[in-house]
């Protein structure tokens, strides 16, 4: 335990860290599917080729279903999030310090949860899926820096996935930034009643997240100084995958020669896309007018 910090503020930590995990999900969580293995500081997901169905009437006649298979290869660096608590102020940390550095460190780690997922898709919109044999197969990209992403183009999507048959009874997602939901809720277009009876975007998952990718310096998007545009993702569940090597590991030591001591978790993860086909990168404008003119959509005399 951490030299003189009262005995009961590391356990507690622990056990706050462990309950507020469990009760706070981060921004992005389930848009992935769980799976892969790690082989050191690696992780190697599994690709799977489109399987169909044969017809026989004979046992000895029924022709085997090879399915191709691949793999894609992940590095999964640590992520640590560490506190340190200077000897003098040992004295302060109480139960509820305890639980405020716990909640702390949830949100640290979703964060980095998320960023991980949000950095595997501009990857690969940007160099493609590469598999272990060499071979890169691209993501399809719709829209442009230079104008506004539409309903229009959200529902592009959703029939490209289909075309591509990714998302056959599971869950597609939209990432956006807060921003460009909230100018796709302002479009005078919802108000039609038959717009709103039939969408086929009130079927998606939209999920906001603010640190998205765009145009800007080294890739850079949203609040980003010099960024224009930003992309928004579309994605089948099996698209992506997630590992996790171990559990959320405590850190608890003294810092060498110096006045204080570390507490805090450290955890290795990775996300990868597997199937670029369920993937879709829509580019848009970064910034829009708020006051938008309504279409009419009839003529008054």
């Amino acid at each position: 335990m951490s030299f003189n910090i009262d005995a009961a503020f590391i356990p507690k930590f622990k056990e706050e860290f462990i309950i507020r995990a469990q009760q706070t999900k981060r921004m992005l969580d389930g848009l992935s599917e769980e799976g892969g293995t790690f082989i050191g500081n690696e992780v190697h997901f599994p690709r799977f080729g489109q399987a169909e169905t044969t017809k026989s009437s004979r046992l000895q006649e029924l022709a085997m279903n090879g399915v191709p298979i691949d793999w894609v290869k992940i590095a999964a660096e640590p992520e640590f999030v560490t506190f340190g608590i200077w000897d003098p102020d040992k004295t302060k940390m109480t139960i509820p310090m305890a639980g405020a550095f716990a909640q702390a460190a949830v949100k640290a780690v979703n964060r980095a949860k998320d960023r991980q997922h949000i950095e595997c898709l501009a990857d690969v919109a940007n160099n493609g899926v590469r598999n272990t044999k060499g071979d890169i197969e691209t993501i399809t990209t719709l829209g442009s820096y230079t104008t506004e992403i539409d309903l229009e183009q959200v529902a592009n999507a959703i029939v490209e996935l289909g075309t591509n048959e990714m998302f056959e009874g599971e869950k597609v997602s939209i990432i956006t930034p807060f921003k460009i939901n909230v100018q796709q809720q302002l479009d005078p277009i919802l108000h039609k009643m038959d717009v709103k009876t039939n969408r086929v975007w009130d079927r998606i998952d939209w999920r906001t997240y603010e640190r998205l990718p765009g145009n800007g310096p080294a890739g850079q998007g949203w609040a980003s100084a010099g960024a224009t545009g930003v992309d928004v993702f579309i994605h089948a569940k099996s698209a992506v995958m997630h590992a996790t090597n171990d559990d959320d590991v405590e850190i608890n030591e003294r810092m060498g020669s110096r006045l204080g001591d570390l507490i805090g978790r450290w955890f290795q993860t990775a996300s990868g896309v597997t199937q670029p086909k369920g993937v879709i990168r829509i580019k848009g404008k970064l910034d829009f007018a708020l006051h938008r003119v309504a279409t009419p959509t009839k003529t008054v005399a």
